[in-house]
C-alpha cells in the first residue's frame, strides 16, 4: 500500500525538527559511552524514517550517515582506549570489602584514571571533571582524591568566568574532608582569584569578608588538625595572601609610623 505524499509545508517544518534531533543524535555518539553501538543503530533507523518524510534524496541520507559514522568510529576508538579502565573500576567496585587494606588503594584508581584522561590528545575538560565526580561520589571522604580534583580544576579553570567553578568544588572538598590543611589553603587561595578576575572595589569587600570567614573557619579546632604544622599551614597561607594584596594596593604610612622610620 502507497504511503500518502506529505504536504510540502509540513515537510519544511519537518526538516527544521529534524535538524534539531539530527544535532543531538550527533553529540551523543561523540561522546563515548557503554551504549554508543546502540545509538548508532538507532540514528541510522530514525535517519531512514525522516528521509522519507521529509522528502530528502538518498544522496542527503548517505550524507548524513557517513557524517554521523565519522563520530561513531571516532567515538568507538575513545570507548576502547577508556574501557580497560573501566573494566577495573567495575571488577574494583563489585569485589571491594572495606576490611581489607587493598580497599584504600581504590581512591588512587580513580585520581589515576581522571589524570590519564586529562593527558589524551582527544580530552575534553568535561570528562575529566565526570571521572573525577564518579570517584568522589564513590569515596566522598579521599582527601587525596579530592586534592587532586581541587588542584587539576585550579590549573585548568583558574582564570575567566570558570573560577566559580573551582571555588564550588574546594567548598565540597573541605565539607567532606575538613581535617586537610591542604584543601583549606587551596578554598583560600581560590578566593583571592576571584579579587584578581572581578577587580571591583565591591566584590574584592565582599571577597575580603569571605576570606576571612573562610579563614577563620579553618583555624577552629573543631576541624580536627592533628597537627600544629597544619594550623600553621594555614596562618602561613593567610599572611601570604596579604602580603599580596598589601603590593598590590599599598598603605600610606602614617604619620607616627613616618616619624619612628625617620629615627632610625
Amino acid at each position: 500500500e502507497a504511503e500518502m505524499p506529505v504536504p510540502q509545508e509540513l515537510q519544511q517544518a519537518f526538516r527544521e525538527k529534524a535538524e534539531i534531533v539530527r544535532s543531538l543524535y550527533r553529540r551523543r555518539l561523540s561522546i563515548p559511552h557503554s551504549s554508543l553501538t546502540q545509538t548508532w543503530s538507532a540514528y541510522q533507523q530514525w535517519e531512514a524514517r525522516s528521509t522519507v518524510v521529509a522528502g530528502l534524496s538518498e544522496d542527503d541520507l548517505t550524507k548524513h550517515l557517513n557524517s554521523a559514522k565519522a563520530l561513531y568510529v571516532k567515538g568507538q576508538a575513545m570507548v576502547s582506549s577508556r574501557l580497560s579502565w573501566e573494566l577495573k573500576l567495575e571488577t574494583a567496585s563489585a569485589s571491594i570489602d572495606m576490611s581489607l587494606p587493598s580497599s584504600w588503594t581504590k581512591p588512587q584508581e580513580w585520581k589515576e584514571y581522571a589524570l590519564w584522561e586529562s593527558k589524551q590528545s582527544d580530552s575534553d575538560p568535561s570528562r575529566v571533571i565526570n571521572t573525577f565526580e564518579r570517584g568522589v561520589l564513590r569515596f566522598p571522604l579521599s582527601d587525596d582524591l579530592w586534592s587532586s580534583f581541587v588542584s587539576w580544576m585550579d590549573q585548568t579553570f583558574s582564570r575567566g568566568a570558570s573560577v566559580p567553578l573551582v571555588v564550588n568544588v574546594t567548598r565540597r572538598a573541605i565539607r567532606n574532608c575538613p581535617w586537610n590543611s591542604q584543601l583549606w589553603c587551596m578554598s583560600l587561595r581560590t578566593i583571592e582569584a576571584q579579587i584578581k578576575e572581578k577587580k571591583d572595589p565591591e566584590v574584592e569587600a565582599k571577597v575580603l569578608s569571605e576570606f576571612e570567614a573562610q579563614r577563620s573557619l579553618a583555624l577552629q579546632t573543631t576541624n580536627g588538625f592533628r597537627l600544629s604544622a597544619d594550623y600553621i599551614a594555614i596562618l602561613r597561607c593567610s599572611l601570604e595572601f596579604s602580603f599580596r594584596l598589601w603590593r598590590e594596593h599599598p598603605v600610606p604610612l602614617s604619620a607616627d609610623l613616618k616619624a619612628k622610620k625617620n629615627l632610625n
